[in-house]
């Protein structure tokens, strides 16, 4: 009969397997370690020969570890301000000096152009169309014809100053203009004027003008003025308007010549019956 083995035996049996399959593992190990290892090695040399031969020859330049300095912070750009426009200084304002606001002329006072002793013995009226027809007389007559029957002093009516002296329209005869501002009074047809005169001259009311001329320039029959009134252009010269001088006359002066007026005997009366008749009736301004 078969002895059964002891479990001494058995044990020592199967540690003995163990042991030697353990050991079996190991070696197992070792050689795949080493089998890899070579293959790793081999496959290392292999990749090395390959990049010698394709860099055979050159001598690779070392190339330089990249230096990161630290970008400096950028200084934020500030938008410059426009710089603003240089204000022009004003330049100063001449001081004007003021024109003064003139002050509007007062209303001239007129005289009869000779005294009362020698009033006229009539008169030829303003607008009349008799001896001063239309149209190469505008408005008709354009003053009053003044007549005497002996030599008289004709004298200023208005003060001013003597604008200008002209060879009249008539042979031998002188026309005087005496201004007073943008008035004039007109003393036309004198026979001789006042040698004193002169333009520039001053005059004042009652100054000696000249003396009137006979009608045609006859020594015969009655003496006579052409006088007038109005605004003057010094420029050409010439009367820019005629005005009719009743509402200028001072009151003594305006009742002399209504009474002259009244005692003048003339055929055409009845067609001008006032001193200022047709276009200068109303003609005062």
């Amino acid at each position: 009969m078969e002895e059964k083995p002891k479990i001494t035996d058995l044990i020592k049996k199967h540690a003995s397997n163990k042991i030697f399959v353990i050991s079996a593992a190991a070696f197992i190990l070792i050689l795949l370690a080493g089998t890899g290892t070579h293959y790793y090695l081999n496959a290392k040399k292999e990749r090395n020969e390959t990049k010698d031969k394709i860099t055979a020859g050159v001598t690779p330049t070392p190339t330089a570890a990249p230096t990161f300095a630290p970008a400096p912070s950028a200084t934020p750009t500030t938008t410059p301000t426009p710089a603003a426009a240089p204000t022009a200084k004003p330049t100063p304002k001449a001081t004007a000096t003021p024109v003064p606001t003139p002050t509007p002329q007062a209303r001239p006072v007129l005289y009869l152009p000779f005294a009362q002793a020698n009033d006229s013995a009539g008169l030829i009226p303003m607008g009349e169309t008799v001896y001063h027809p239309k149209p190469s007389n505008p408005y008709g007559h354009g003053g009053i014809d003044f007549q005497w029957n002996s030599n008289i002093p004709i004298t200023a009516a208005l003060a001013g100053t003597v604008d200008g002296i002209y060879v009249g329209y008539h042979p031998n005869t002188w026309d005087v203009v005496v201004k007073t501002g943008k008035y004039a009074v007109g003393y036309y047809e004198l026979e001789s004027y006042n040698p004193s005169l002169s333009v520039g001259s001053p005059v004042s009311v009652g100054t000696f003008i000249g003396y009137p001329q006979h009608p045609g320039g006859t020594h015969e029959g009655y003496r006579m003025i052409h006088w007038e009134f109005g605004y003057w252009n010094s420029t050409y010269p010439r009367y820019v308007n005629r005005f009719c001088p009743m509402t200028y006359f001072e009151s003594a002066s305006k009742v002399r010549i209504e009474n002259i007026w009244a005692a003048t005997q003339w055929e055409h009366k009845s067609s001008f019956p006032y001193i200022c008749s047709g276009d200068y009736y109303s003609m005062n301004q």
